[in-house]
């Protein structure tokens, strides 16, 4: 009889045990059910929104660009001595912010170096820098590292060495361009009372 006893109390226990277990085990199932219908619900309620679900950082806006400097090339061309020869170099620097544009003319005969591979000084007139950029091959010696990508990255890093100022740009043109430049423009009357030759 005490054994069938402590049997019911054992079983009871043991139901008692299990039905704790299971109300754990439903309370944990409805909690981890509310909190996934909650974020659902938070989801589809910012897509809704059009709210974003993370904080997005606006970049930050580039400064804005208020100078330009370009380089102006002038050279004979056609049939004439020194073909690409640039005895006109200037430097047209442009102020947007103050309104402003300066012309800065540089010597054709201002020495300068021209960096080589072997490390060797070579030294030439300003003027036949945009030449060398142009025929680097006739020029063995000649670093082309600042000519790999623009054929004026000799004379632009020749001004920049002048000036200071970084070149954005070039605008090269010889006798022939310049006359039709001219006539674009409507042409200019010259009048030459006196004339002469010059034998030199």
């Amino acid at each position: 009889m005490r054994t069938s006893r402590f049997n019911r109390i054992q079983s009871r226990r043991n139901t008692s045990a299990k039905k704790i277990i299971l109300i754990g085990i439903a309370v944990a199932a409805f909690l981890l059910i509310c909190f996934s219908i909650y974020k659902a619900v938070s989801f589809f309620s910012n897509i809704q929104t059009g709210k974003p679900t993370t904080e997005v950082k606006p970049t930050k806006k580039p400064e804005e660009k208020n100078t330009y400097n370009i380089l102006l090339l002038g050279y004979g061309g056609g049939n004439h001595d020194g073909t690409y020869l640039t005895d006109t170099i200037i430097v047209l620097h442009i102020d947007l912010k103050q309104k402003k544009t300066i012309l800065v003319s540089i010597p054709r005969d201002i020495w300068i170096n021209i960096p080589t591979k072997s490390g060797d000084e070579y030294n030439s007139k300003i003027n036949s820098a945009y030449q060398l950029g142009l025929y680097p091959k006739n020029y063995p010696d000649l670093d082309t590292n600042l000519i790999k990508t623009d054929k004026t990255g000799f004379i632009k890093n020749a001004a920049k060495q002048i000036t200071g100022l970084d070149m954005d740009g070039y605008l090269a043109i010889d006798f022939t361009g310049f006359t039709k430049a001219i006539d674009i423009l409507g042409g200019i009357e010259v009048d030459v009372e006196r004339s002469f030759t010059d034998y030199e």
